[in-house]
């Protein structure tokens, strides 16, 4: 079984549907995982190493098996930001059309009490 095999195993067993990679996968694409986000799953999955070999001097290449912790698109920095915005355009939607002041008071309350959660 490859990575991805195993990946995406782990990923129908959770019943997860959205693009997951690793911190450092995330990393190198530009994207950062939100500040306390925790991994959606771990699993282990095969490295591969280089190392040189002492007595012949030849680089050699294997894999181990590592433990890995993925994260899921939606627990990055960016994504968060776009899912407040979109919230904030909404509940600016909803003034714009007359909705009471009380039902949009109560949304940006839960607002405030998702992000202090996030925190």
């Amino acid at each position: 079984m490859n990575n991805t095999a195993i990946i995406e195993t782990e990923k129908l067993l959770r019943g997860i549907t959205e693009e997951v990679r690793t911190y450092q996968g995330w990393k190198k694409d530009g994207r950062q995982v939100a500040k306390g986000e925790k991994a959606v799953f771990g699993t282990r999955i095969y490295k591969l190493i280089k190392e040189v070999d002492e007595e012949t001097g030849e680089e050699e290449e294997h894999f181990i098996l590592v433990n890995a912790k993925f994260f899921a698109e939606s627990q990055l920095k960016d994504s968060k930001e776009k899912a407040l915005k979109e919230e904030c355009e909404e509940i600016l939607a909803e003034l714009d059309g007359g909705s009471s002041f009380k039902s949009i008071n109560r949304r940006i309350k839960d607002l405030e009490d998702k992000e202090k959660k996030s925190r």
